[in-house]
Order: structure tokens, then sequence, then C-alpha cells
């Protein structure tokens, strides 16, 4: 199921768009370019939460290794 919506594009990018892409093709080609980068973001995001997993073990290391140098703020 297809829903119609309305946005806003940069002047040169839409002329690009009309210059290049047939009507009629548009909004196929829009939805596309959408969901491309819309999986590319996501595997990016996944992929970066994954890292962070699996290197924690380094921030563990690095704030064992700074535990002895916290101080407490004096209280006055």
């Amino acid at each position: 199921m297809n829903k119609r919506v309305n946005i806003s594009l940069p002047t040169t990018t839409l002329e690009k768009l009309k210059t290049e892409i047939p009507e009629g093709k548009r909004s196929k080609f829009i939805a596309e370019s959408l969901e491309k980068n819309l999986r590319e973001k996501i595997s990016l995001k996944e992929s970066i939460i994954r890292d962070l997993k699996e290197n924690r073990w380094i921030d563990e290391e690095v704030m064992k290794e700074w535990e002895g140098t916290e101080t407490p703020w004096p209280e006055y």
C-alpha cells in the first residue's frame, strides 16, 4: 500500500530529479533511494552497537587502570 506525502526538496535536487528520472518513475526512485539509505543507516547503527558490546572489555580495563586516581570532591 502506498501513501501520498508532501516533502520539500532543494530546488537543485528537484531539477536533477526531473532531468534524470522520467515522469511516472520518480516516486519509485525516491522510495527505493530512501529504503536503501534507511537500510544502510540501520546496518551502521547495529554494527556500532555490536562493536561497542564486543569491545566493552577495553573500557572496563581502562576504568580499572584509572581506579586509583579517583579522589572524592572535598566537602565544604
